[in-house]
């Protein structure tokens, strides 16, 4: 079957067709004839390291996790304290995923400030990275949970 030809491809103003167009020829030229080849063997490498720190992340959860119900999901502080910082940020983003089934609403500065807070446990003390979620930490716990 032959692709089809769509006359949208060749109009530049769509950051895709530039791309396309000018600056992926523009680097075969000038740096590299073989870029598409390279780019295609980083993405399956970028791939497979990603789906082994996934099952990483999914083994340190089961390890740590004390409890899950529908509302709350309980970690162990000391535990994940214990953990690398690449670990720490996917087990917080598990987590949020498995609690809610999405992400959304939880960028890059709560998880940092998750981390923190686990970090400098004095007390109990708590966040709120959005309007759905409530990050408490004291008593040994992480509590995520649905407010």
């Amino acid at each position: 079957m032959d692709p089809r030809h769509d006359k949208s491809n060749e109009d530049n103003t769509y950051t895709r067709n530039k791309i396309r167009n000018i600056v992926i020829p523009y680097i075969k030229k000038e740096f590299n004839p073989n870029f598409i080849d390279t780019l295609y063997r980083l993405s399956e490498i970028s791939k497979e390291e990603s789906e082994y720190i996934e099952k990483k992340v999914e083994e340190s959860f089961d390890a740590i996790v004390e409890e899950i119900s529908e509302k709350q999901i309980v970690l162990d502080l000391k535990r994940f304290n214990e953990e690398d910082l690449v670990i720490k940020r996917r087990l917080i983003l598990y987590s949020v995923k498995k609690l809610f089934g999405t992400t959304k609403g939880i960028e890059k500065i709560h998880i940092e400030d998750i981390i923190k807070l686990c970090l400098n446990n004095i007390g109990n003390k708590y966040l709120t990275p959005n309007k759905n979620t409530k990050v408490s930490v004291g008593k040994g716990k992480i509590v995520i949970e649905k407010i």
